[in-house]
């Protein structure tokens, strides 16, 4: 079992490192920490999920493909993929969140540590960090994204999120003992 404050640390270790040559992070839909050097293994994803990746262009795809390959490659995670990795919970967002062990009565009471929910939007998980922030993957990095600093891991406040989030739960597998939010 993982300590919360192992989780914030190793959430926070990502996003300070995430464009470390050998530690490069991307979101990648579908991905679960996969290192990626290949343009195949790639588009392996985008042949898993054609409708999900229908939303971007040939031209996106490209820039998607282009920055994940390039120096050297980068550890794939989509959302649920990087909450698993920090919490060693190997589930979807949703199963996630549906094998909760406690949930807290609004996002304001969460506790360091603990995981964020939301299906409104499409289906969304993070960590909160404490003090009103939280870390998740963000979209794939198209130009776009990356210009507007919202591919990879990305840090957000929790009151400026355009989507809420709608949960903020504590995971079965990390220990809360003296976590709190501040």
């Amino acid at each position: 079992m993982k300590m919360w404050y192992d989780v914030v640390r190793e959430a926070w270790k990502a996003y300070y490192y995430q464009n470390t040559p050998g530690a490069r992070m991307r979101y990648l839909y579908g991905a679960k920490g996969e290192y990626i050097t290949k343009r195949d293994q790639v588009e392996y994803y985008f042949n898993a999920e054609p409708a999900y990746f229908a939303k971007y262009t040939d031209q996106e795809k490209e820039e998607i493909i282009a920055d994940i390959i390039s120096n050297g490659g980068a550890f794939c995670y989509d959302c649920s993929g990087f909450v698993s990795k920090l919490n060693g919970d190997w589930q979807y967002s949703t199963a996630q969140y549906q094998s909760r062990s406690f949930e807290a009565p609004s996002i304001a009471e969460g506790v360091a540590g603990s995981f964020l929910y939301k299906n409104k939007g499409g289906r969304h998980i993070g960590v909160d960090v404490g003090y009103g922030f939280c870390l998740h993957m963000g979209a794939e990095p198209t130009k776009k994204n990356v210009a507007n600093g919202r591919s990879g891991v990305v840090l957000d406040r929790l009151a400026d999120q355009v989507v809420k989030w709608e949960h903020s739960f504590q995971g079965r597998t990390v220990d809360y003992t003296g976590a709190t939010n501040h």
